[in-house]
């Protein structure tokens, strides 16, 4: 199998995972760490609060700015 071959294969993954609702790496955080974090999670509705079960921002970067 060729790199592009399998980077066709990849790309039908992403689609099926997409499709299906489960594509949920890569989340856009808005707010820095806390028990209550805001996220932008496309398909659900734009800002939203959600409870963050996060345990470690060891190196600090959920407080940087752009």
């Amino acid at each position: 199998m060729d790199a592009y071959e399998r980077a066709s294969y990849f790309n039908e993954l992403l689609s099926f995972l997409d499709e299906r609702g489960h594509l949920n790496y890569r989340l856009l955080g808005l707010t820095g760490y806390g028990p209550v974090v805001d996220l932008d999670i496309p398909g659900y509705g734009g800002r939203r609060s959600y409870v963050s079960l996060v345990s470690n921002d060891y190196l600090g970067f959920t407080q940087l700015r752009k």
